[in-house]
């Protein structure tokens, strides 16, 4: 019996839920399939399309899709695409697809569309090539799903959105590769577009220490406060929700962290990308999108780990119970007992650590973003 495919309701949350769990087991990255709040969110947004599958006769979920959209762009993404093992090869995938996009690029809502499936596989692929998605790139171990993955990027557009399209004049040189692939994929020739190098650098001292706030809800007020327009954001459907900035307020960078997933996404910076790309190489620390440390860029000085090893009373110093033969009550040592991460390690006396630095894809996500905006 065919499934009835359907908006999803406030109602379905916990079996939404279950069915996330039942795809993806306990690493499914995003918040739309794992947090009650903010599917409940989600499913209530005006710019959001939620859709299920529920079999007729039981009423159970057997798939799940939806397309996300925000206020003042016509830019969707389908998101939370999953289908119940038992129902795996019934097309239902496709069907929840089709579905979206009819309702949104075929009736005018939106323009484009983007999606970023597995690639472990060619199945997520070839649903959503079968159906008006066209390749546009790869994102190299973009998001952790129980081990870390690559994504590759589809977009499908609505009908004669492309001949409406405005020229492009000219791209930064280190884009032109990228362009020219994205146009033979789309059937759009970018011959006209001019290369240009980089613009460089305004010279200045060297910038001080970064601060990183993460305070979301007042990320979220500040990021709309500068940017009210979505037309200068790096990264469309991502609200930041920390906030990188000297502690003389120069400039700030927004940026997405999803600590599940463990990857971040620079959205903009204020007042313009050159100011935050005087950072590159300045050595700042930045968050570690999964453990919520400080990684540095050249390590630090090791510590011997006996000098800052924390121990429960009543264990042996090799965490047996005394009195145990070996290899009998031995209790497992809990990540509290001793701390792992190299950012709580000590210095070496008389020694300072090595300055950190911020990562290789902020500085060149910056700088390209200084060369195509300025």
């Amino acid at each position: 019996m065919s499934a009835v495919i359907e908006q999803a309701a406030p109602t379905d949350i916990a079996d939404l839920r279950q069915l996330y769990y039942a795809v993806y087991g306990p690493h499914y990255p995003t918040a739309l399939g794992t947090d009650p709040a903010e599917m409940s969110r989600l499913i209530r947004d005006p710019h959001t399309l939620w859709l299920v599958a529920r079999c007729p006769r039981t009423g159970a979920l057997a798939g799940s899709a939806a397309i996300h959209g925000e206020a003042g762009t016509r830019i969707g993404r389908l998101e939370g695409l999953a289908v119940h093992p038992d129902q795996r090869g019934s097309g239902l995938a496709g069907r929840l697809t089709e579905a979206l996009c009819s309702a949104t690029l075929d009736a005018g809502t939106l323009d484009s569309v983007y999606a970023t499936v597995r690639t472990v596989s060619a199945g997520p692929q070839r649903v959503v090539a079968r159906h008006g998605f066209r390749p546009l790139g790869i994102l190299p171990n973009a998001v952790d799903l129980g081990s870390r993955e690559s994504l590759a990027l589809y977009a499908r557009h609505s009908p004669g959105v492309l001949d409406r399209r405005v020229p492009v004049a000219e791209v930064p040189a280190l884009l032109a590769p990228l362009l020219r692939t994205a146009g033979a994929s789309l059937g759009i020739s970018y011959a006209d577009a001019r290369p240009t190098a980089p613009t460089p650098l305004p010279a200045g001292p060297a910038a001080a220490p970064l601060e990183v706030i993460e305070a979301p809800a007042f990320v979220r007020r500040r990021f709309h406060a500068h940017f009210p327009d979505g037309g200068r954001w790096f990264y469309p459907l991502h609200t930041p929700n920390i906030l990188l900035t000297p502690a003389d307020g120069d400039f700030e960078v927004y940026a997405y962290l999803n600590r599940t997933g463990g990857y971040c996404a620079l959205v903009a910076a204020h007042p313009d990308p050159a100011a935050a790309a005087r950072v590159a190489g300045a050595g700042h620390p930045y968050p570690h999108p999964r453990r919520g440390r400080l990684r540095r860029g050249p390590r630090a000085p090791r510590t011997p780990r006996r000098a800052v090893r924390l121990r429960r009373p009543g264990l042996h110093r090799r965490g047996r119970v005394p009195g145990h033969a070996p290899g009998r009550g031995r209790l497992p040592r809990l990540r509290g007992d001793v701390p792992h991460h190299r950012a709580h390690r000590l210095p070496r006396r008389g020694r300072r650590p090595a300055a950190p630095t911020l990562p290789r894809f902020l500085c060149v996500g910056l700088g390209v973003g200084a060369s195509a905006l300025t």
